[in-house]
């Protein structure tokens, strides 16, 4: 969705003051959506672009329905709202059908397919893209999304490297990398992940996002229990954006994993102070006080830490569950340390049954029956969290520690070795 933003930005600066939004003209209309896109009201654009539409002397003019369907995109995708998606790809097929030689609208069509997970039908589109332009970048690059949602890994990267060859610049060249390294994350290849991060980071070391990409390869380390590069990584996410809270509670994580409790309590207590300015100034944020529940948890103040879930709980979106599974989740987790057994797994039931296949939730919940002793409910939950995501490793790790509390060797065996074909040093 970054890209469609910058494509808005760009749009509204090549519109320039000669229209001004209030005017009631296509060209006022159309830098008043555009204005709208970039500041997170999707649906309020495509609303101010489809008059612009209405108003426009060439209302077969291609851009404004690209605009529109741009716009209907990112609409459904913080809504989740599947009309609106086919809203965008009718909007799309217009401006397509409007100039069916712009590469360009086909790359847009594709990013919304592939969003929706239509991977066969992005394919399609980004196929027409390396057709028309086998130069363009954004097509090879989008292609090989594709086909690593598809699980056609070899003909992925192959069309990457088609993307990499065809940059043209500096600042493509970082895009194809970090798109590239995004989807090897999400397919579980994580060693690759790191190198293609490392990639973005060597092409640009002062992009603005540096710190994000140095906080996803902290993150990497850590689930392969690679707890020094971890730390280290963290470190220099922290160096890069002093004020990233979810970085300074990550910090303290490895450090506790690494047994230097100390100097964990430190970098949980700083992380609160950052979450507590955050909560002032914005008191619903649900983020924050998300995040903020966590870290109290870790440095033991199970009261305020179910405080601020419940905070999180109250203020997150009814439109997006996320926030409130994970809230609940955490829940269940504090419920158990204080010993309310029964409230605890009742939690992790509100969690899953606002997202059946939450893995985090489900881990969790496994983490808390391997506790109370209950094996083999732990390992139920363990292969619910490996079937919703078959990626982590140590979600292999658990279940065959889970597996070898119930004396089945064997099986605990085979999971232990698939952690580690998947790369867990743990």
């Amino acid at each position: 969705m970054k890209t469609i933003l910058v494509v808005a930005l760009l749009a509204v600066a090549m519109l320039g003051a000669s229209a001004v939004a209030q005017d009631n003209t296509a060209n006022g209309w159309l830098k008043k959506g555009y204005e709208l896109m970039a500041n997170g009201s999707y649906e309020e654009a495509a609303k101010a672009i489809q008059k612009s539409i209405d108003l426009s002397p060439t209302p077969t003019n291609a851009t404004l329905w690209d605009a529109k369907a741009q716009s209907l995109a990112l609409a459904a995708g913080l809504n989740g709202n599947h009309s609106e998606y086919n809203e965008s790809l009718k909007a799309q097929d217009k401006a397509i059908e409007l100039d069916p030689k712009n590469s360009t609208y086909l790359v847009h069509k594709g990013f919304n397919l592939l969003g929706q997970g239509n991977n066969q039908e992005a394919l399609k589109a980004f196929e027409k893209v390396t057709e028309l332009d086998p130069k363009e970048p954004m097509g090879w690059l989008y292609k090989g999304n594709a086909l690593m949602a598809m699980g056609n890994y070899e003909d992925a990267d192959k069309a990457y490297d088609k993307a990499a060859k065809n940059a043209g610049s500096n600042q493509t060249l970082t895009v194809v990398w970090e798109v590239r390294a995004d989807a090897l994350r999400t397919q579980g290849k994580f060693e690759n992940a790191i190198k293609a991060y490392d990639k973005v980071l060597e092409l640009s070391p002062e992009d603005p996002y540096a710190a994000d990409t140095w906080k996803m390869k902290a993150f990497l380390f850590s689930e392969l229990g690679r707890y020094n590069e971890s730390l280290k990584a963290y470190e220099k996410t922290i160096e890069l954006d002093p004020e990233n809270a979810g970085a300074w509670g990550n910090k303290g994580e490895e450090l506790d994993n690494l047994g230097r409790h100390v100097e964990a309590v430190k970098a949980y207590e700083k992380a609160i102070l950052i979450l507590k300015n955050v909560t002032t100034i914005d008191p619903k944020d649900d983020g924050a006080w998300d995040n903020k529940g966590y870290i109290l948890m870790k440095l033991g103040r199970y009261e305020d830490a179910l405080s601020a879930y419940n905070m999180s709980i109250e203020t997150a979106p009814a439109f997006s569950p996320f926030i409130t599974a994970k809230a609940w989740a955490g829940k269940g987790t504090i419920l158990e340390k204080v010993g309310r057994h029964g409230e605890s797994l009742k939690a992790f039931d509100k969690s899953l049954e606002l997202m059946p296949e939450y893995s985090l939730a489900l881990q969790w919940r496994g983490d808390v029956l391997m506790a109370q002793g209950k094996y083999k409910d732990a390992l139920d939950a363990y292969e619910g969290a490996i079937g919703a995501n078959t990626i982590f490793p140590k979600l292999w790790y658990k279940k065959g520690l889970a597996l070898k509390a119930l004396r089945k060797n064997s099986e605990a065996d085979t999971a232990f070795a698939k952690a580690k074909e998947l790369g867990y040093q743990g």
